[in-house]
């Protein structure tokens, strides 16, 4: 009976396991209905977007794209108006090689180039830092989706056991051996939704987010003060099988009106859409030989 038990218990724990290792999948975002929002969880066990193992071999990586995102406006933590960079968004499109569809990839990395690992940093004004250590994005939508399936999920880049330490004071600024911040873990996806509004996780009509066949929003919290300035990467998976470059495609948005001190900045810039297909050159050539022949017949029925 005790060896039953025990056997019972090892079982017990290898599911747990199992259910750890295999969170989630890709998850259709709902079109209508009175909740149109995924929501992601912090325990990745019980995360329905979390890919576990990242993208599958079937998934082949055909175009990449680096955006830096500047930033030059006059706000409260930019005071002078000077411009910085203030992260990259990588953009990255896969194709099936099962179905030849498409997924599309985001994936936003705050600026850390702050010097703070040198002590060096310690002689420069805090004033110089203080824009890029208050960076934080909240939103991120993409554009072009309409006519197609949508489907999200994540995963991270950067191992959370494996961080990289900066040391810097966030009271006085500058290099301070005294403090530590662990970097490296990638944020989670918290929230996917077709929508080109704010939305957040809170119940309430005004927090639900009105549906937008075009746009796919994510909900993040990438954060240089909070230690996670990277976002994972965050995949739409389409029944696209052909993309482009489009304009204004994707959007970037730090909330200011969140309570914590930071200014409200947003950004647009050009990204990676599904396309309609592009006939084969055999298609033209059926179709230029079909027009041949109703005209050659159009012309004998005259004469």
């Amino acid at each position: 009976m005790k060896t039953k038990i025990v056997l019972q218990a090892v079982l017990a724990g290898f599911m747990v396991l199992s259910s750890q290792a295999f969170a989630g999948d890709f998850t259709a975002l709902p079109t209508s209905g009175t909740e149109i929002r995924v929501f992601g969880a912090n325990n990745r066990a019980a995360d329905k977007l979390y890919l576990a193992n990242g993208l599958s071999t079937d998934w082949v990586e055909i175009a990449t794209r680096d955006t830096p995102i500047i930033w030059s406006g006059v706000d409260i933590r930019n005071t002078d108006g000077a411009t910085f960079t203030y992260g990259t968004f990588q953009d990255k499109v896969y194709r099936n090689s099962t179905d030849n569809t498409l997924a599309f990839g985001s994936r936003l990395s705050l600026n850390l180039d702050l010097g703070v690992s040198n002590p060096e940093f310690g002689t420069t004004p805090w004033a110089a830092y203080e824009h890029l250590f208050y960076s934080e994005a909240n939103y991120i939508w993409r554009s072009g989706y309409n006519g197609y399936t949508t489907a999200a999920a994540w995963y991270p880049q950067n191992d959370p056991d494996t961080p990289y330490e900066i040391y810097f004071d966030p009271v006085n600024g500058g290099f301070n051996p005294e403090y530590s911040y662990n970097y490296g873990a990638d944020f989670r996806l918290k929230i996917a939704v077709m929508s080109s509004d704010k939305f957040s996780s809170l119940g309430g009509a005004a927090n639900k987010p009105v549906y937008n066949p075009d746009v796919v929003g994510f909900s993040t919290d990438v954060s240089t003060p909070e230690a996670n300035p990277n976002s994972g990467w965050y995949l739409v998976k389409t029944n696209a099988t052909n993309f482009n470059l489009l304009d204004n495609g994707g959007r970037i948005l730090q909330d200011g009106g969140n309570g914590e001190g930071r200014a409200t900045r947003a950004w647009s810039f050009a990204a990676f859409a599904p396309a309609a297909a592009v006939p084969e050159p055999e298609t033209y050539a059926m179709m230029l030989a079909g027009l041949l022949l109703i005209g050659f017949s159009a012309r004998r029925r005259s004469a």
